[in-house]
């Protein structure tokens, strides 16, 4: 390992002291640091700071400081480098994460060591009316901006049609996903290991509310009937952009995967236990 990036969203929020422990150990191990401008600004240390095109394409790892949110829009930006992630925690859950900050020390020692490995998660695409809008990991979210108002949409997979859901909208998961929005709007928890994509209703105006599962190279096409005009179309919960009455939105499998570094000795379920029910990762 020759170069690693440290890169945080809101810099405000993440303690100097923590940035500047990571680029000490670092740079003593003679490995070349490399983050953005306003970073070095922010910890005094201007001999690391690149443009934000060399520090997307350099770097053999990219430390992220954050929370699941930061760590989604650093794996968005590292994709097409094929950029591996080391996310330690700063935020609430941290699913996506590597390491708590209190491990920190230990954990940059086995990313050193190389002792992980590298877990692929899919993405997905979306278009409106087949302009590329963006490309999302963990959801795609079409609902309207109007509070407590509900929407038909119809919702097609490969071509045939699913159902014409009335809800507050549809949440189109990733696995990744599938412990984000969708697990809140009642869809199944699926293992990060498995390829596919999710379709789950909000709040449906229905006697069943079943998630479908669709396979990962499907093409998934919504179509807001009777949105009124304010339909919008929200990305990773970042991301918004407004959606015509019967315009095609098309949801598919990206064509870059983001890179998430894994230390030895996680497992997704000792993470689910501890995330969701409180139980430490031992019990």
């Amino acid at each position: 390992m020759q170069c690693v990036g440290v890169y945080v969203y809101k810099e405000k929020n993440i303690h100097k002291e923590a940035i500047i422990d990571i680029v000490e150990f670092l740079s003593c191990r003679d490995i070349c640091v490399v983050m953005s401008q306003r970073l070095c600004t922010y910890i005094g240390r201007a001999e690391f700071g690149v443009d934000d095109d060399v520090l997307w394409s350099k770097p053999d790892v990219m430390i992220v400081l954050g929370g699941d949110g930061t760590l989604l829009g650093a794996a968005r930006k590292a994709k097409e480098a094929s950029i591996p992630i080391f996310g330690i925690n700063m935020g609430k859950l941290g699913f996506l994460s590597a390491a708590e900050t209190d491990d920190l020390p230990h954990a940059l020692e086995e990313l050193l060591a190389g002792d992980y490995q590298v877990e692929e998660r899919m993405m997905i695409d979306c278009f409106i009316d087949d302009a590329y809008i963006g490309t999302a990991m963990n959801d795609v979210v079409l609902s309207r901006q109007s509070i407590a108002r509900m929407m038909t949409i119809c919702a097609r997979v490969d071509g045939e049609v699913v159902d014409n859901y009335q809800a507050d909208g549809l949440v189109i998961s990733t696995p990744t996903g599938s412990t984000a929005y969708s697990f809140s709007a009642g869809g199944p928890i699926v293992s990060p290991t498995i390829e596919c994509i999710l379709i789950s209703a909000i709040c449906p105006h229905s006697l069943y509310n079943r998630s479908v599962v669709v396979g990962a190279q499907s093409t998934i096409e919504l179509v807001p009937i009777d949105s009124r005009g304010d339909a919008v179309l929200t990305l990773d919960g970042q991301k918004t952009y407004p959606v015509c009455q019967n315009a095609r939105v098309v949801i598919r499998r990206a064509q870059h995967s983001a890179k998430f570094i894994r230390l030895q000795g996680h497992n997704f379920y000792r993470v689910l236990r501890s995330k969701l029910t409180g139980m430490s990762p031992a019990e």
